[in-house]
């Protein structure tokens, strides 16, 4: 029997009323955004595009899901195995994460983002629990904008 998170139905219909959305807008190949005009669209697009309106509020109700954070997870000795860094990106997803980078030149980790809230300290305790390692510690810090 398969198993569907919630937040993944909502992904979907999040990513297809983007797509409706963003359909009069094509990017040509010199890399410029081309929005058809009026006499471009056809006799039938018209009339249906004039006989219903546009509801603003889809992104709004698509928006259903809980705001998602990201975090670093970042391991302190560069050659960590594989083997220790797939058992900690596997443990994220078993709590309900997702993996959206993998380091693996000047830093030895991987980005991640899950729920945010009380939500992302509890999936964060659980994981340092599952995945924690004295010969390859690491550490986790929240993902944004660093300035020097």
């Amino acid at each position: 029997m398969m198993f569907v998170r919630p937040y993944a139905i909502v992904s979907v219909v999040l990513i297809i009323a983007i797509a409706v959305l963003s359909y009069s807008y094509i990017r040509s190949s010199d890399g410029s955004i081309f929005s058809p005009s009026s006499d471009d669209m056809h006799a039938a697009d018209k009339a249906a595009a004039e006989e219903r309106p546009v509801d603003i509020n889809v992104a709004a109700t698509a928006n259903a899901q809980p705001a998602l954070k990201s975090y670093i997870i970042q391991y302190k000795i560069l050659d960590t195995p594989d083997s220790v860094v797939n058992f900690a990106m596997n443990a994220i997803k078993e709590l309900g994460g997702s993996i959206t980078h993998e380091y693996n030149t000047v830093m030895r980790g991987f980005t991640i983002t899950i729920p945010s809230g009380i939500a992302s300290k509890g999936i964060l305790a659980a994981f340092k629990e599952k995945a924690a390692s004295k010969d390859f510690p690491f550490t986790i810090e929240e993902d944004k904008p660093v300035h020097i």
